[in-house]
């Protein structure tokens, strides 16, 4: 049970984070973004200070309940942080598209399930 209790505290701690990065930014926290903005020097204290508490939080962790958080991954190391660069990449794309289809004059349609389709 002691399992599920640190679950829903690491969740409730992960909400609270991204839902004052929301407040006080304007931005939801996607950690590809954030860092991306910290390399390109903007915004670097908020940027700073959200990669700073990544890194504390296990150790937080560690000195309130003695031991360090587990860790379990479904997949090998490579195929994670391949995949993490994927998404941080595709998100960076993404985005890209988002603001072309916004600063163009005529609407563009991506044909994602949540846009509208092209009239026939």
């Amino acid at each position: 049970m002691t399992a599920y209790i640190s679950g829903l505290y690491g969740g409730m701690l992960i909400g609270l984070s991204a839902a004052m990065l929301m407040l006080a930014n304007g931005r939801v926290a996607g950690v590809s973004g954030i860092v991306g903005r910290l390399l390109q020097g903007v915004q670097t204290a908020i940027g700073a200070a959200f990669i700073a508490g990544l890194v504390v939080g296990p150790i937080v962790f560690r000195l309130l309940f003695g031991e360090w958080p587990e860790v379990q991954l479904a997949a090998s190391l490579p195929v994670v942080v391949i995949g993490g660069f994927l998404v941080g990449y595709g998100s960076r794309v993404g985005r890209a598209a988002r603001a072309a289809t916004a600063s163009s004059d005529s609407p563009v349609f991506l044909g994602a399930p949540w846009q509208p389709s092209p009239p026939s």
